[in-house]
């Protein structure tokens, strides 16, 4: 419900100490409480009732005046589930007795003896249609013994448990103490800043996520840049390899150095990028990562904890001279394409093109640019793969300390993270394209102003004064991208009033140099030339007030400033990202972030897979109406939009099974019951599938749903884009959803197709498209009689043409086997297209069906 970060800065100094006389008298209402079980079970909840009185009244401070109880509930605090069964709390409590401003909401579950936990995993979910129903963000759950606090977010539950038989035992007054922080009058009450202070640090905290998700695709984009500019030192040594991979397969011709370029970095991008999804796959157990073989010979986040303590134990020199680590890489990423028949490391043969291996004689200069990459001869060492594993693995987290943010590292949980984010690591790298430094560059200068900007040194040395002070002086205006929250719309508010710092690593924290490449030193000593005149030019030393000032002080001064202003220099030859503002804009690839997705898709889908009743209660359609949906993201870079879709029909499709009485509750905790997606009846056949456990298990709605989103995935899901990663990542993020293990990577290679979503029509339409494209004016119907013409003259050419000529040729094209009215099928038998269609539409419900 909160991340560590905005609860350590919630609670900086730790819980409040309670009153030894309040949590005496809690403990003492506790043993009444608890001695009058009996008289509970007989159905009097008075006992009940009044301990509640003394945990929300006396212990967390809310007066009686401030709550609706039982049958003072008004209907607004109401809802109805998808069973139809009224939906009600027991207690609401209000801000200031206003109905208007509910606090949060109580639900008393005294049937079960675990909160939300086997059978009480039902109340718990009538729970949150309550809560989103009745839009309050906050209620408790409780059954005495537990009391559960939960948030009802659109598109995702949280929540927070307290076991009051802990209370009284040792260091028991401080759970206490916390369940108050978290749930008292202070965390509910607005202050002159927050109207809801609790509801303030939810949603921070998935703010936060998404300032993560923010810094994690910058150190994404160095990961990368570090991966090309070692591989780019291990090719100076191999430049046999590199000459090879710069002609095309089966001739003579040289590949341009622009599309050279591209392919090692698209090349480098898919090495990064693997290893995002093996972090995100092994923290869902998608990879075996429990199993000690994989992990301690494949997996990822194994290779880090062994590097890590290496670095740790032995410090940088020893893995320098070793590159065992990258050739584990090379195996793991062969093992998730190819598979393991092995048991002890179980892994299907998962293929896909983001794991695909490279090869020398594709015509896909991608492919050979990782075979590159692969090559036995290029290697990597230790300490690289480890910069670059921490990188992925290590991210910057906002704390607040008073009115200044410090920015403070930490590990990131990728099973905490969003699949989403998968996509919004990668698409920062579109502002990027690799470069090469020429040699009458003499070398590349990177810029510590503004946007870090890259400029030859030739030209920086050829700039009279007049014109190396005003671009100093531009480029120290230009700022660099702000970070953005997961709304998009930058910092909170405040936030740009405050200092933000970077706060020092602890004593014994590891850390690492900036990412440089190796560079001659002529260029190096040519650029520390230039911009000690850069310095004094531009003003950036300030010249001595008084005579006789201390000149080894001035010159060391200025020599400190002329290394402050350079970034890093790199000679001819070697590789080098550059921010290009056009590549993004050009390729129009914009990705949209959770905040914004999931409530157009919300307001798109309602109304096709919900029909409004009486009272406005809002029932589901038939579970095969619902599979009957088609869902296509025409433009889907890598499945924002899908991704909230596939969540979105899975809960509407479980409210309908619910609802039309497609499972069956049942108490034999042995039972199993058949379910089936499409509301048929079961027939026992071994085709049907099962959700592995009985209806009252608390696992059962979990891992029916599991099942549901494959079944969505595969009969609703659509989509197009023109970038092959971004298609390739797509489909990675919605096999990260399935939670499904045995599912290859190329389940969806039939739904999610790379193309121009410009070009192209249905089977069945698109022999329509001709006739289209003359149903339209000639751009004279306004215009005056002109010179040559007379008004509407081209108008009434095309309307001629289109009733004389076009339709009677579509129709005899459409009707007569000629030309293009045929097709070849695929068993190469030629048909009609009305043919074609007929038997493609057969074959498609046969294989549903199945």
């Amino acid at each position: 419900m909160l991340s560590p970060a905005v609860l350590g800065e919630y609670l900086s100094a730790g819980p409040v100490e309670l009153e030894s006389r309040k949590y005496e008298k809690l403990q003492d209402s506790f043993t009444i409480f608890e001695a009058n079980c009996d008289v509970r079970e007989k159905g009097d909840n008075s006992t009940l009732f009044r301990w509640l009185d003394s945990v929300f009244e006396g212990l967390l401070g809310y007066q009686t005046p401030l709550w609706q109880k039982e049958t003072d509930i008004g209907d607004c605090f109401k809802a109805q589930s998808a069973t139809g069964e009224r939906l009600r709390p027991n207690r609401v409590l209000l801000c200031m007795a206003d109905v208007n401003r509910p606090r949060f909401l109580v639900k008393i579950d005294s049937e079960n003896a675990n909160v939300g936990m086997g059978r009480g995993r039902t109340e718990y979910s009538k729970f949150l249609t309550l809560l989103r129903g009745t839009n309050v963000s906050f209620g408790v759950l409780t059954n005495g013994y537990q009391f559960r606090l939960v948030y009802a977010g659109m598109d995702h539950d949280s929540w927070t448990e307290w076991d009051t038989t802990q209370w009284f035992e040792e260091d028991g007054q401080t759970l206490v103490e916390g369940f108050v922080e978290l749930l008292g009058v202070h965390a509910t009450t607005p202050t002159e800043k927050e109207e809801y202070p609790l509801l303030q640090r939810v949603v921070e905290s998935r703010t936060r996520q998404g300032e993560l998700s923010h810094v994690l695709g910058e150190q994404v984009r160095e990961a990368v840049e570090m991966l090309l500019s070692n591989i780019d030192k291990s090719l100076r040594s191999n430049s046999e390899i590199l000459k090879s991979f710069s002609i095309k397969p089966g001739t003579d011709e040289e590949i341009p150095e622009n599309e050279r370029m591209d392919a090692l970095y698209q090349a480098s991008i898919r090495i990064i990028m693997r290893l995002v999804v093996c972090l995100f796959a092994e923290s869902r157990e998608l990879l075996p990562r429990s199993m000690e073989q994989y992990n301690g010979s494949y997996g990822v986040e194994g290779l880090y904890s062994l590097l890590d303590s290496a670095y740790q134990a032995e410090g940088e020199t020893n893995l320098r001279e070793s590159d065992s680590a990258w050739l584990r890489l090379l195996s793991l990423f062969r093992l998730i394409h190819d598979g393991s028949h092995y048991e002890n490391i179980p892994v299907p043969a998962y293929g896909g093109e983001l794991f695909r291996p490279g090869d020398h004689s594709s015509q896909n200069a991608v492919l050979r640019a990782l075979d590159v990459f692969e090559d036995e001869s290029v290697s990597l060492d230790d300490y690289v793969v480890l910069r670059i594993l921490r990188l992925l693995k290590i991210g910057k987290f906002r704390a607040r300390r008073g009115r200044s943010s410090t920015w403070v590292s930490g590990p990131v949980d990728f099973g905490d993270l969003r699949t989403e984010y998968i996509g919004m690591m990668y698409e920062g790298l579109l502002d990027y394209t690799l470069k090469q430094v020429k040699e009458g560059e003499e070398a590349v200068v990177f810029l510590n102003l503004g946007m870090q900007p890259a400029l030859p040194l030739s030209l920086l040395k050829n700039l009279d004064d007049k014109e190396l002070k005003n671009l100093i002086k531009t480029l120290g205006k230009e700022k660099a991208s702000e970070l953005k929250t997961e709304d998009g719309e930058g910092e909170t508010e405040g936030a740009h009033k405050e200092d933000v710092v970077w706060e020092e690593p602890s004593e014994g924290e590891e850390t690492f140099e900036e990412s440089t490449v190796s560079t001659g030193d002529y260029a190096r000593k040519k650029s520390m030339e230039w911009a000690y005149r850069a310095v004094e030019i531009a003003g950036l030393v300030k010249k001595p007030k008084r005579k006789g000032a201390d000149r080894a002080a001035i010159e060391q001064e200025r020599r400190d400033a002329a290394e402050d202003l350079i970034l890093r220099v790199l000679a001819p030859g070697e590789m080098y990202l550059v921010r290009w503002s056009g590549s993004r804009k050009g390729s129009g690839t914009f990705y949209t972030k959770p905040q914004l997705a999931v409530p157009t898709v919300h307001q798109t889908l309602k109304w096709l897979v919900y029909t409004s009743g009486e009272d406005d209660r809002m029932t589901p359609k038939p579970p095969e109406t619902i599979l009957d949906l088609k869902i296509c993201d025409p433009a889907m870079g890598s499945a924002s939009f899908l991704v909230a879709a596939l969540r979105y029909l899975t809960d509407a499709l479980y409210e309908s099974l619910v609802y039309y009485k497609n499972i069956r509750d049942t108490s034999d905790e042995t039972a199993i019951v058949t379910i089936l997606p499409t509301g048929a009846e079961s027939r026992g056949d071994i085709t049907e599938e099962f959700p592995g456990v009985p209806s009252c298990d608390e696992r059962f709605e979990s891992m029916l749903k599991a099942r549901l989103k494959r079944h969505i995935i595969e009969r609703c899901i659509y989509g197009v884009d023109i970038n092959p990663l971004a298609v390739e990542l797509a489909k990675l993020s919605l096999w990260v959803e399935t939670m499904n293990r045995e599912l290859p990577f190329t389940f969806l290679d039939h739904k999610l197709k790379v193309g121009n979503s410009l070009v192209g029509a249905w089977l069945d339409t698109f022999m329509e498209y001709p006739a289209l494209a003359w149903m339209r004016e000639g751009g004279d119907k306004n215009h005056s009689n002109g010179v040559h013409y007379k008004k509407g003259e081209w108008t009434k050419a095309i309307k001629t043409t289109f009733n004389d000529v076009v339709k009677p040729e579509l129709v005899e094209m459409i009707n007569k086997r000629a030309g293009q009215k045929s097709l070849q099928s695929f068993d190469g038998e030629e048909d009609s297209v009305m043919q074609i269609q007929e038997h493609d539409r057969s074959v498609v419900e046969e294989i549903h069906k199945l």
